[in-house]
């Protein structure tokens, strides 16, 4: 028997300290029971739903539990008994049951040879239960980020893994600038012979059961084009064909009509966020295996802190260049090498002062005049709050610290409490004077 009111106490507690918007996603369709005296457990409808909850709040309903309600038991999540029935496979109707194939660099895109951690495993996460056919809770599938962090990739993996999975699935996969020349093709300038049958022949064309579409943001500006898919949108999402979308914006920031904006947020979205130190050695490590490049861990850790890269094209580029050179010079890959090999193109990042996690935190107390071990306490007074999130701003901002890693200074927060205190501060800024001032001097102290 669910226990709804307990359930509404919960999120109500969590909410104070959570972004609501996250809660209401993720907490607030699940259902609670706390018939059986040993356990509590929260039934949701998937595992992906489940794998989430219990890395993001398992541990705050533990402790809600146990200090407002009494109830100091085990707390387990379970993906059954509220979770629809496996949606299967879309058949498909209007069109011939074959996937156009794939180039050969699009092929070697799969989830296997994609590097996950915790700057994409949300995304990871999505776009794996997409391919393995949870088509109606993730449609269409937002998946947005800076460029070069792997967005294509996890859109590719997602058709190899349908295609390898429900063969008789229809798949379509497209860049936006190909998109734009099949619909200009269609509606060239003085070529109105059979204009309607040259329209529907477009349509049909994109009637299939999954259309994968790749940096929509380069449709802006193009009205027709936008039209166009506005209207194949729509007729796919009336067909409850699946779609994925990837985007260098999220559906809020995007600069597109509202309609457009809307129907991009009705499904599911995901950020793909800048990898960390360790991430990118990782990344370093699972490239050096795919290309044969000998490159042990230490030197993938050295390359992950030293190379000037902003996204995982540039790492490669990096590694490309280092592993190059030590092969025109017969050499071994070593620091001081990659130092040469990267110095004269500006891929290996300048010395400078270093600024410690710890002295940030430091200057942000300071100026702030609050002890330091309130701030990396579990405090929740106003007092300590802002300076806080100021500096978990800063630590983002200035030290490209990956969320899990600033969380790690401040009692082991979760990245999304991170995630919230940055963009709080990152919105904030813009209109309040005194707060921009104070990062300012903060900046100046420190840095």
């Amino acid at each position: 028997m669910y226990d709804q009111n307990l359930w509404d106490g919960i999120l109500e507690s969590i909410s104070k300290t959570e972004d609501k918007t996250l809660v209401n996603t993720w907490l607030r369709p699940a259902k609670i029971s706390a018939d059986r005296g040993d356990v509590v457990t929260i039934f949701v409808k998937n595992k992906f739903f489940k794998d989430w909850i219990e890395k993001s709040y398992l541990a705050k309903i533990k402790m809600i539990l146990a200090t407002e309600f009494g109830i100091d038991t085990n707390v387990r999540v379970v993906a059954e008994n509220i979770a629809p029935a496996a949606t299967k496979p879309i058949k498909s109707e209007e069109t011939p049951a074959v996937s156009e194939p794939l180039k050969s660099f699009e092929a070697k895109y799969t989830f296997d040879n994609f590097v996950n951690g915790d700057s994409n495993g949300f995304a990871h996460s999505a776009a794996l239960a997409v391919a393995d056919g949870n088509f109606s809770v993730y449609n269409p599938l937002y998946i947005y980020g800076s460029t070069g962090l792997g967005k294509t990739h996890l859109m590719y993996a997602i058709a190899n893994r349908v295609r390898e999975k429900f063969p008789k699935m229809t798949i379509l996969c497209m860049d936006s600038e190909t998109f734009t020349k099949e619909v200009l093709n269609t509606f060239r300038k003085g070529d109105y012979d059979n204009m309607q049958e040259r329209v529907e022949k477009l349509r049909e064309r994109f009637r299939v059961d999954l259309f994968m579409l790749d940096d929509i943001q380069f449709l802006k500006g193009r009205e027709k084009t936008l039209e166009t898919f506005f209207n194949i949108f729509n007729d796919l999402h009336l067909r409850q064909k699946q779609m994925v979308i990837t985007s260098d914006k999220s559906p809020q920031e995007i600069n597109m009509e509202e309609r457009m904006r809307s129907r991009f947020a009705s499904g599911f979205q995901t950020e793909i966020q800048p990898p960390s130190s360790e991430e990118r050695a990782a990344i370093l490590m699972q490239k050096a295996e795919e290309f044969k490049i000998p490159l042990d861990d230490e030197m993938a850790f050295y390359l992950a802190e030293n190379v000037a890269a902003t996204n995982i094209r540039e790492l490669e580029g990096a590694l490309n260049r280092v592993n190059i050179y030590a092969s025109f010079n017969k050499v071994k890959i070593t620091p001081e090498l990659a130092e040469k090999a990267l110095s004269d193109s500006g891929q290996l990042k300048r010395s400078k002062l270093i600024v410690s996690p710890q002295q940030l935190i430091s200057a942000v107390a300071e100026l702030y005049n609050v002890k330091l071990s309130d701030l990396t306490s579990k405090k929740r007074t106003q007092s300590v709050v802002r300076p806080r999130q100021v500096a978990m701003y800063l630590m983002k901002e200035r030290l490209n610290l990956s969320l899990k890693e600033i969380g790690s200074h401040f009692g082991g927060r979760d990245h999304s409490t991170v995630k919230y205190a940055v963009d709080s501060i990152k919105e904030q800024i813009k209109d309040d004077e005194y707060l921009a001032g104070i990062v300012e001097k903060i900046v100046k102290r420190a840095f």
